[in-house]
C-alpha cells in the first residue's frame, strides 16, 4: 500500500545490510589484493582512486535517494540507477585493476599465495568475445525493461536484487574488451573499440526514444505511485527516456573521446622518439 504522506528528499537514504555488506566486502578484497601485491608498481594511486570511485558510485546508486525514489515513485530515478550500475560502476572497478592484469601479463611474485596465483592465472587466460559481450549486455539491459519483468522487480525484492547484480555483471563483461590494452593478443584495435561503442549506443537510443515517444505510461506501478514532484507519470517517463538516450550515449561518447585522447598522446610520444634518437651520441658518431 502506498504511504499516505509520500516524500522524497536528500535525506531519504536507505541503509540496507546487504548493500553495506557487499560494498565493504569489495573494499576489503581490494585492500587485501593491494597489500599482498604492495611491491608491484602497477597498483598506481590513480587505479586505487578509480576503484574507490566505483564503490562510491555503486553505494550512491543503491542507498541514496536515487534508490528510494526509483523504487517507490519515479521511473526517471530508476533509469538513472540502472545506468550507474551498468555503465559507470563496472568500468571504474575494472580500471582499479593493474593494467598488466587487464593486458594478460600480470607479474607472478615469488612466494605469492595460491589464491593470488590462481586469480592472476585466470586474468591471464580470460578472453571475452567483443561481439558476445556487446550482444549479451544490450539484451540483458533491454529484457529487464520489458513491462512484465520490470513490474516484477518493483514488487519482488529478490528479483530486484537479481536485476541489479545482473547489470553489474554484464556491465563488467561489456567494458572488459574496451579496457584491455590494444597490444594484447586478440584485443580490439582503436577503430574496433570505437565501432564497438557505436554499436552499443543503438539499443539505448531505441529504448530511450520508445519511452520518450510513448503516448501512454508503460509501467502501471509508476502510474499509481504517489507524486513527489510536479512531474506527471507521463512526464516522468519522458525524463527517463532522456536519461537513457542522452546520458547513456554521453557515457559512450566520453569513452570514445578518452580512446582518441590516449591514441593522440601515444602518437605524439611515438613521433618524438625518432627525433630523440637522431640526436643521440651514437647516431652522431655515425
Amino acid at each position: 500500500m502506498a504511504p499516505l504522506h509520500a516524500s522524497l528528499s536528500l535525506t531519504s537514504w536507505t541503509w540496507e545490510p546487504s548493500v553495506l555488506a557487499g560494498t565493504l566486502a569489495l573494499a576489503a578484497a581490494y585492500v587485501w589484493l593491494v597489500r599482498s601485491r604492495g611491491r608491484d608498481a602497477s597498483w598506481s594511486p590513480l587505479a586505487r582512486l578509480f576503484f574507490a570511485a566505483g564503490l562510491l558510485a555503486m553505494f550512491v546508486a543503491l542507498a541514496s535517494p536515487i534508490d528510494t525514489g526509483g523504487d517507490r515513485y519515479l521511473f526517471s530515478l530508476h533509469m538513472l540507477q540502472h545506468l550507474l550500475l551498468a555503465m559507470v560502476v563496472p568500468p571504474l572497478l575494472l580500471l582499479g585493476l593493474p593494467e598488466q592484469w587487464r593486458a594478460g601479463a600480470s607479474p607472478h611474485a615469488s612466494g605469492a599465495g595460491g589464491a593470488r596465483r590462481a586469480f592472476e592465472t585466470f586474468l591471464d587466460r580470460v578472453h571475452i568475445s567483443p561481439l558476445a559481450a556487446n550482444v549479451v549486455f544490450n539484451v540483458v539491459l533491454a529484457a529487464w525493461h520489458l513491462p512484465f519483468l520490470y513490474e516484477a522487480t518493483l514488487r519482488n525484492q529478490p528479483v530486484h536484487v537479481l536485476e541489479h547484480l545482473s547489470f553489474i555483471a554484464v556491465g563488467a563483461l561489456f567494458w572488459w574488451p574496451i579496457l584491455v590494452p590494444s597490444g594484447r593478443p586478440k584485443s580490439m584495435s582503436v577503430i574496433g573499440k570505437i565501432a564497438y561503442l557505436g554499436f552499443a549506443g543503438v539499443p539505448p537510443t531505441i529504448l530511450g526514444l520508445g519511452f520518450i515517444l510513448s503516448p501512454t505510461v508503460l509501467y502501471p506501478f509508476y502510474a499509481a505511485a504517489p507524486r513527489v514532484t510536479p512531474l506527471s507519470p507521463l512526464d516522468d517517463q519522458l525524463v527517463a527516456g532522456l536519461v537513457m538516450f542522452g546520458l547513456g550515449n554521453l557515457i559512450y561518447f566520453v569513452a570514445i573521446w578518452v580512446i582518441f585522447f590516449r591514441l593522440d598522446d601515444k602518437g605524439a610520444t611515438a613521433g618524438d622518439q625518432p627525433a630523440m634518437t637522431a640526436q643521440s651520441p651514437a647516431t652522431m658518431r655515425r
